[in-house]
């Protein structure tokens, strides 16, 4: 059996990527990071929101297994295992015209 990954999108990463989640395959565990710089090169709608690095702006959220990944003190120490879920949010932000 293969092991999987799911990665989520909602809002308009989910019109922009066409679906509203994919299934990553895992022939081991990697790094968050890793795993955003791949989603970043194979859909070019998340390059505004993904750095060459794989390093999230504050316009995207990122949860694994519905944890913020900002909650951690060093997201490159964050790996990702199989049957592990990343939900991709964007984030609007706004203020006074």
């Amino acid at each position: 059996m293969e092991n999987i990954a799911r990665v989520r999108f909602l809002g308009r990463f989910k019109v922009d990527i066409g679906a509203s989640y994919i299934d990553i395959p895992l022939d081991r565990r990697i790094s968050i990071k890793l795993l955003l710089k791949e989603l970043r090169e194979k859909f070019r709608a998340l390059s505004s929101v993904i750095s060459e690095d794989g390093a999230p702006s504050y316009d995207v959220m990122v949860l694994v297994n519905g944890i913020d990944i900002n909650v951690f003190d060093n997201i490159d120490e964050l790996y990702i295992d199989e049957d592990d879920e990343v939900l991709l949010v964007p984030i609007t932000h706004g203020g006074l015209a």
